[in-house]
């Protein structure tokens, strides 16, 4: 029942000091603290509801992220997850923006929120320097079945953006089924 802290980054991500990124800088890696309270961490971490409902299974040994423009991720509004432009990185809130992630889980219940300050940009378009993103996820486990929900926000100088996902999981064995739903606002048209 004590408190337990730590962190990790990949030693090929340690840092570069002419570009300002990698784990020296927040943008790669992370560091946490856990205990009864839950689990705080901060860095290179994902969104609220992807910490809950993650991303859909790898298939194949190239995944289907590199086969003729698939993409078998959850498409994320916020986190590591937004390419909104299709640029291939983040397109508000920057490539690597630290954010801040918070998990807790009650016996059955789980829930997750997250957010970043929106650090810099790719697309100056956006004029995202004061891009700020938040998100909230909650989801339930009962016997072999998971359900979530899952809302996320970008507010930036052109607007907002805004975004929610159903999720549901079913594990059968070894086999698990997943299957989402994301629908956005009337400036964020994602209905999927």
């Amino acid at each position: 029942n004590g408190i337990e802290f730590g962190g990790s980054f990949r030693a090929d991500q340690a840092g570069d000091s002419v570009l300002d990124n990698g784990a020296a800088y927040g943008s790669e890696g992370s560091v946490y603290v856990s205990g009864a309270f839950g689990k705080i961490e901060m860095g290179d971490t994902v969104s609220a509801p992807e910490a809950l409902f993650g991303d859909l299974p790898e298939v194949g040994y190239t995944d289907l992220a590199t086969a003729n423009g698939l993409d078998n991720d959850i498409p994320y509004l916020t986190g590591d997850s937004h390419d909104l432009l299709g640029m291939g990185v983040s397109d508000i809130t920057g490539p690597g923006n630290p954010e801040l992630l918070y998990t807790y889980s009650a016996g059955a219940f789980s829930i997750a929120a997250s957010m970043s300050d929106g650090n810099g940009a790719n697309n100056p378009m956006f004029a995202a320097a004061d891009a700020q993103e938040y998100a909230l996820a909650a989801a339930y486990t009962f016997q072999n079945y998971t359900v979530g929900l899952g809302y996320e926000v970008i507010d930036f100088t052109g607007g907002t953006f805004a975004q929610g996902e159903l999720a549901g999981v079913a594990t059968f064995g070894n086999t698990n089924v997943k299957a989402y739903y994301a629908w956005g606002d009337q400036d964020w048209v994602v209905d999927q």
